[in-house]
């Protein structure tokens, strides 16, 4: 079973079939990391602004607050003027809804949710859509591991994310708006009328129908004034506009000599269906492509760090051939997702023996940049990005997409990625941003000491006393359900 993980024996992602992979050879593909949240939001709404034919978005999660708001306002603008806008979110996790959906069809919006399967249905509930896209005139492109909400942006005043999106320019992008037809067409993506007013009626018990006539009364209200322009709006766009200007005056475009873009397929089986997983599952092949080569090191930036016995098989080869193997990821201190670090820090000392350098975001604020908000010194972070950085002797390359290292993106979210090879400046950008952000947290020095940032010897967690209980109460529960995470 191990032959065909053998760098150079075969290519993994042959046979994957367009528009779910494309590798672009041109140099006509260019990139722009998006480090700041402020950036890339700006950049979203830059990008509807100029969109002459066509606006396709797509995203796992999708709220009801300012980011959402100014947002699908600006979508609202861009079908006014004529551009055809699709938008596509996943059912489970999105505050969207079918009331919603009937207000931006009035604008010739067309709204779709994806599966939209009854969570009892254990199966299918499981295969969620997790990848985050925006597509414009199929000529330029954003994805990353944002989702459209406020705290993706540095906009919520407790708890926000270090993420990182890329921004897409040329043929690339074309492939990128062709993978989203295919989820918006599949039978999985469903749209959903909204319901009819309740109806008042008269029994012998009283009046029915009152509670769910105000309940419906209230959706409606929500939905309009969602798309309704306010004075907290208005001082949310200056506050982006000026901190994500001044950011992106300071990036830069890069060409990519090797542009590659891979997504998994729509849809979704029972979890034993195997021949499903394997066939659909084009990302996970990718990674075997990218990562079997590397001879230097690889850096991973991931929220979460749960690699299945597969990915266990590939990190341990690296580290028996010397490869440097550096890991970014959240602390206990940093995230509130206690399953996923009690099997973090569960095999933890295991990695540490092997050779693997790790850090953990510790819940602090970068201050790597000028935010919009200043509320955010004092808020909580944690770290949301998904990157890789491949080095070998004869090249680099980087990805950026939608991929935790966890069994969820492997074998049940769809993910995509796009990977930019050969352009080392674009490697060296990206690399010292990840390493900035890893080097302002706990740089773990044992299985159970960290060093802080100001350089004070801590607990491996970073947590409270309370938080490492209810973690270590969840360590063998989590254990069981690690396939599920």
């Amino acid at each position: 079973m191990l032959f065909p993980l053998i760098a150079g024996a075969l290519s993994h992602s042959d046979g994957i079939p367009y528009p779910f992979y494309k590798e672009d050879t041109s140099a006509e593909t260019q990139m722009m990391p998006l480090h700041f949240g402020e950036e890339a939001y700006q950049l979203r709404l830059e990008m509807i602004r100029r969109a002459e034919q066509t606006i396709d978005v797509e995203y796992y999660i999708y709220n009801y607050d300012m980011a959402g708001k100014i947002f699908t306002r600006e979508l609202v603008k861009a079908a006014q003027r004529g551009v055809k806008v699709r938008i596509l979110v996943d059912k489970f996790a999105t505050e969207l809804n079918s009331f919603l959906a009937h207000e931006l069809e009035a604008y010739g919006i067309e709204l779709k949710f994806y599966n939209t399967s009854f969570v009892l249905n254990f199966g299918s509930i499981n295969y969620r859509n997790h990848r985050k896209l925006i597509v414009v005139d199929g000529k330029e492109a954003v994805t990353g591991g944002r989702n459209m909400a406020d705290d993706y942006f540095n906009l919520d005043h407790k708890y926000n994310y270090e993420d990182r999106d890329v921004y897409v320019k040329g043929p690339l992008a074309e492939t990128m708006r062709d993978s989203f037809n295919e989820f918006f067409v599949h039978k999985i993506s469903k749209s959903s009328d909204r319901p009819d007013r309740p109806m008042i009626t008269s029994t012998g018990r009283g009046t029915d129908g009152v509670a769910q006539q105000r309940n419906w009364d209230k959706q409606v209200k929500k939905a309009k004034d969602f798309l309704k322009e306010t004075p907290e709006e208005l001082a949310f766009r200056a506050a982006i506009e000026k901190a994500g200007n001044a950011q992106l005056e300071k990036n830069n475009l890069y060409p990519c000599p090797v542009a590659t873009f891979v997504t998994d397929a729509p849809g979704s089986r029972k979890s034993s269906d195997q021949e499903y997983k394997d066939k659909n599952r084009n990302v996970r092949k990718t990674f075997l492509d990218k990562i079997l080569p590397i001879d230097k090191a690889l850096t991973l930036s991931s929220p979460y760090f749960i690699p299945n016995d597969r990915n266990e098989y590939i990190f341990e080869d690296l580290l028996n051939r010397g490869v440097e193997l550096n890991l970014y990821t959240n602390s206990l201190r940093s995230t509130d997702a206690l399953f996923m670090s009690a099997n973090l820090y569960l095999h933890l000392k295991g990695w540490l023996s092997k050779g693997m350098k790790v850090f953990f975001n510790d819940g602090k604020w970068s201050e790597r940049t000028e935010a919009a908000m200043e509320s955010v010194n004092t808020a909580h972070w944690g770290t949301h990005a998904k990157t890789h950085i491949y080095e070998t002797t004869t090249y680099s390359e980087v990805m950026i997409g939608t991929y935790n290292i966890d069994n969820r993106s492997d074998y049940y979210n769809t993910e995509m990625a796009v990977f930019c090879k050969g352009n080392d400046d674009f490697t060296q950008n990206v690399k010292s941003d990840v390493m900035a952000l890893a080097t302002k947290g706990l740089k773990v020095e044992s299985a159970g000491h960290a060093l802080t940032r100001e350089g004070e010897k801590i607990n491996i967690t970073g947590a409270s006393p309370f938080k490492q209980l209810k973690m270590k109460i969840l360590t063998y529960p989590s254990w069981l359900i690690s396939f599920l995470l």
